[in-house]
């Protein structure tokens, strides 16, 4: 046998490469010997010539199966007999006698008869030299060329994976990053089912933290598809359609370039025991809106008067001169005749209202979680 020194596996004798590492095996060892016996130099006198056959007997154990494949090629006469001797090599008479434990050696004669068809499965012929080489080597020992996959591991990855296959869950949509410029950026795939975006999540979403470990979940339900606030600290925020007026609920949010607005109802005053509150006279204003600096702060508030207000940056009721977000005039708080209403006025980044519990969503919605903005694609 000879040991490949860069993976030690041993190969036989006739091997020019490692069958475990493709490696040329040694010149010195690799040299063509005679694998039909192991019979003495013709110098030699033929003494007890049956222990002289007997090592022929017992090829290492890994190598047994290949030693069957190779069609005849080598063979494993039973202990005892004279192996491929030549007309001087014969054994004398005088030492003839160990011909009579032949019964003993007949024993090792099923180890190079296993069924052809058994052992076919397993071996593949070498597409370079075609000389047979078993499924689970590398490279072929003869002329040390790369084997391709075997048929019989390639069935058992199929059977795997046709086990495995209900694990995996199908695309139907994604969402596309859009960069600070407008671009496309990296997608993240929605799997059939429920997908969980966060900073968990991973991928883009990993060093984004304004993202809650686990932020919103998209869901498929038939054609249709919704996104939900998993209570995350900064929301899920919603694009507005443009010049389409949105209800305001008392205690929404929604964000104006940098700036973060509550809107909050102002109810009629009430009456106790027949008496009025004493405050500032209302003038019928139908909200008001508070600019959120903190999770539990707010700065300023401004009412809103019947006939509504104007925000922006340059015009409007309300004023944010030093954000460059905000466009000259980006939005629009009034009443529509039976509510209060958010109406985006053309603005260049949009108006985002905060999501409540869970929304539809359709392919195009533009979405605001964490300090990323993300398209939904189905």
């Amino acid at each position: 046998m000879i040991v490949c020194p860069r993976c030690s596996k041993e190969n036989q004798d006739h091997y020019k490469f490692c069958l475990g590492c493709g490696s040329e095996l040694p010149r010195e060892a690799a040299a063509p010997k005679n694998f039909s016996a192991r019979t003495p130099p013709s110098a030699m006198p033929a003494v007890n010539p049956a222990p002289a056959a007997a090592p022929a007997l017992r090829p290492p154990e890994k190598n047994l199966q290949f030693a069957a494949t190779q069609q005849g090629s080598i063979s494993y006469p039973p202990r005892g007999s004279a192996v491929g001797a030549g007309p001087a090599l014969q054994a004398p008479p005088p030492q003839a006698a160990p011909v009579s434990r032949a019964p003993a050696a007949a024993a090792p004669a099923p180890i190079a008869a296993p069924p052809v068809a058994a052992s076919s499965a397993s071996v593949n012929n070498c597409p370079s030299c075609g000389n047979p080489v078993p499924h689970d080597f590398k490279f072929c020992g003869t002329c040390g060329h790369r084997m391709q996959v075997a048929a019989a591991p390639v069935a058992s990855v199929a059977a795997a994976a046709t086990v495995a296959a209900p694990a995996v869950r199908p695309s139907r949509g994604a969402l596309v990053v859009i960069n600070p410029d407008g671009t496309e950026g990296e997608t993240f795939p929605l799997s059939d089912g429920t997908t969980t975006i966060g900073r968990d999540a991973g991928s883009t979403f990993a060093a984004d933290a304004y993202l809650s470990p686990v932020h919103a979940t998209f869901a498929f339900a038939g054609a249709g598809c919704t996104v939900k606030d998993e209570g995350s600290l900064n929301g899920v925020y919603v694009k507005l359609k443009r010049d389409v007026p949105t209800k305001l609920q008392d205690g929404d949010i929604f964000r104006v370039g940098q700036e973060i607005m509550r809107f909050e109802a102002i109810p009629a005053p009430a009456l106790v025991h027949g008496v009025e509150q004493m405050g500032s006279p209302n003038p019928g204003f139908i909200g008001k809106l508070s600019l959120v600096i903190g999770r539990e702060s707010v700065a300023n508030c401004y009412p809103i008067p019947l006939d509504g207000m104007h925000l922006g940056r340059e015009r409007g009721d309300v004023i944010f001169p030093e954000d460059g977000y905000v466009s000259g005039l980006h939005c629009r708080v009034h009443n529509d005749g039976s509510s209060c209403v958010l109406t985006d006025v053309g603005s260049s980044n949009g108006t985002f209202l905060r999501l409540r519990g869970s929304r539809a969503v359709v392919s195009g919605d533009l979405l605001l979680m964490g300090q990323q903005l993300f398209r939904v694609q189905f």
